[in-house]
């Protein structure tokens, strides 16, 4: 029976035109992606800087919608049907919205990257069923250590001092 339920939200035309919707407007913001940031600190011929992680992010969500346009300009399919998933309001992807809302980007300001990323992993994991104290630090430990190295030591992008600091003199 689950794998029944699994099939017929495969077949949700709903769910594609989300997908699609969003795959739509991350491909926007990828072609305006140079205009947003504005003008890049150096003049190398390849330099990316602050733009190469929301090229990477944006390519991957453009790329992955693909599939919804392709099913959805797919006139034959009779399969297709406009339906939710029948689970009602999609509360726990509002409550994960809300704590990165929350969490990250406002405590990325307050806290600082490496804080808001674990905390905001905590959260997350909890709220989709996580229970287990080692998995509650190890996962979230895990991807900020990756974060961390990713930006500061890879691509060398440092990220402003958080506000906590001024609250020593700092």
């Amino acid at each position: 029976m689950p794998e029944e339920k699994e099939r017929m939200n495969q077949n949700s035309a709903l769910h594609d035109l989300f997908m699609a919707i969003l795959g739509g407007f991350a491909f926007l913001m990828l072609i305006f992606t140079p205009y947003i940031i504005g003008e890049p600190a150096a003049n190398y011929p390849f330099y990316k800087g602050p733009e190469i992680f929301p090229i990477i992010i944006l390519s991957i969500m453009t790329l992955s919608s693909l599939p919804a346009f392709y099913r959805l300009i797919r006139v034959k399919d009779k399969e297709k049907r406009w339906y939710l998933d029948g689970k009602g309001f999609p509360l726990l992807p509002l409550k994960i919205l809300l704590t990165l809302i929350i969490v990250f980007l406002i405590g990325f300001i307050y806290i600082g990257l490496e804080l808001a990323c674990f905390l905001f992993f905590i959260a997350a994991m909890y709220l989709i069923g996580y229970r287990l104290w080692w998995k509650l630090i190890l996962y979230p430990t895990i991807y900020t250590l990756f974060i961390l190295v990713l930006f500061k030591y890879m691509l060398d992008i440092y990220f402003p001092e958080p506000l906590i600091f001024s609250l020593w003199g700092g």
